[in-house]
C-alpha cells in the first residue's frame, strides 16, 4: 500500500510541471494563438537633430505595412508578439491590453513596442505597433518612428 501511495505521489509530482506549462498564458493569450488585424493608419516620421519631417517612407529595417493590409500575429512560445518581420517580447498584462517591448541594447539602440487591446473575454480587439530606428552621424542623431494602428 505504501508503495502504491509513493508511486501516485511521484506521478502527480511529475505531471504537475507539465500541466503548469500547458496552462501558461501571457496576458490571457496562450502560445500559438493567432489573430489577424487590418492596418487602419500608418504614420512615419524622421527627426534629424531637432527637425521633424512627417509622412516619410518607411525605412529599411522596419516592417512595412500598407493601409488596408491584413497582418497576421502569433503569440510565441515565450509570449512574444510575432508578425511579418518582427518579434517583440511580452512585457505585461495591463488588464485591457497586453504590452510588448524590445529593450534597448548596444546592437539595437531603439526600443520597439506594441499594445494589443483585448476584451474582458481575452479576445484581441485592436493593436498598435511602434517601430524606431536610430542612427548617429557625427554629432547628429537621426530617428525614424513608424506607428501602425490595426483593428
Amino acid at each position: 500500500m505504501k508503495n502504491l501511495i509513493l508511486q501516485v505521489i511521484v506521478c502527480a509530482g511529475a505531471l504537475l510541471p507539465l500541466s503548469q506549462i500547458q496552462a501558461a498564458t501571457y496576458g490571457g493569450f496562450a502560445p500559438g494563438k493567432t489573430f489577424t488585424f487590418t492596418v487602419k493608419s500608418v504614420s512615419s516620421s524622421k527627426t534629424v537633430g531637432t527637425k521633424v519631417t512627417a509622412n516619410v517612407p518607411v525605412p529599411t529595417g522596419i516592417p512595412k505595412f500598407a493601409k488596408g493590409q491584413k497582418v497576421k500575429f502569433t503569440i510565441g512560445s515565450k509570449g512574444q508578439l510575432t508578425g511579418p518581420g518582427f518579434s517583440i517580447p511580452f512585457k505585461a498584462d495591463a488588464g485591457t491590453a497586453n504590452d510588448y517591448v524590445t529593450v534597448q541594447t548596444a546592437t539595437k539602440p531603439s526600443a520597439d513596442s506594441a499594445i494589443v487591446f483585448k476584451s474582458t473575454a481575452k479576445v484581441p480587439t485592436a493593436a498598435s505597433l511602434h517601430f524606431f530606428k536610430v542612427s548617429i552621424s557625427g554629432f547628429t542623431a537621426t530617428t525614424n518612428a513608424v506607428v501602425y494602428i490595426l483593428q
